[in-house]
């Protein structure tokens, strides 16, 4: 007889000692299907911020899947004015690594984006 974990008491929001939550780690390493059962089933809060500043958004951004930036943008919970500490919201790191597929999706998904004044 093998004792299972009770996964439902789990803080999936937590961000752990690497300095990311499992939704970060979905989001940076690409992994779809991962990215839409944290969002949608477990519901991890989209908005966390890892010990660097940085939401699982701008990780999707800087990774560049936009996949994963559809996903996180289909999430009525996700805060598109979010910014990082030092690289601003998620349309300025889309803009300036030149990814304009994900600029322009964030644009459509969000055009007051291009109002929002980066305090």
């Amino acid at each position: 007889m093998t004792n299972k974990p009770n996964t439902s008491d789990l803080d999936l929001n937590m961000v752990g000692s690497s300095g990311f939550n499992c939704l970060h780690a979905a989001c940076g390493s690409g992994n779809i299907e991962m990215t839409e059962y944290l969002l949608f089933k477990r519901m991890v809060n989209p908005n966390t911020l890892g010990k660097d500043g940085w939401s699982p958004l701008e990780i999707a951004v800087q990774t560049g899947i936009i996949e994963i930036v559809q996903l996180l943008l289909k999430d009525n919970r996700s805060n598109l004015k979010q910014k990082t500490s030092s690289h601003g919201s998620a349309l300025h790191l889309a803009a300036s690594a030149g990814n304009f597929k994900i600029t322009n999706l964030l644009l459509l998904e969000a055009p007051f984006l291009l109002m929002h004044k980066n305090d």
